[in-house]
């Protein structure tokens, strides 16, 4: 695969029944950010009257607190592994194909894998 790196599987991660390869996908991406024009709270008092302001219905006259949209572009890093049984019976055709998800360390996939 073009832009991928590929590692050797960590045995934490990934059951001993499998051949695992892991890859590391690089992702391009230039979001279009909106920035808020917020005013700065110099007090409690200072919030509350923007909390009251925000929170009622607006008039054409009243300021938006949008402002303008700026390129943001940034590269990410997505964690795949790729699991396959090794030993193949009629039964083993499952194959995983498991992303990093919500933490990094992809340990989510542990108690999946090894009880599946």
């Amino acid at each position: 695969m073009v832009g991928t790196t590929t590692t050797r599987p960590r045995s934490n991660i990934n059951p001993p029944t499998a051949d695992s390869v892991e890859f590391t996908i690089p992702v391009s991406v230039s979001p279009s950010v909106i920035e808020f024009a917020l005013p700065r709270w110099e007090t409690d008092y200072d919030l509350v009257d923007f909390l009251a302001t925000a929170t009622i219905r607006q008039t054409p006259d009243t300021p938006s607190i949008i402002g303008d949209s700026t390129v943001v572009p940034a590269t990410y890093k997505i964690a795949a592994s790729f699991c396959s049984p090794k030993n193949l019976t009629r039964k083993s055709k499952t194959v995983i194909l498991a992303t990093h998800g919500i933490g990094q360390a992809r340990s989510h996939w542990i108690f999946v894998l090894f009880i599946s």
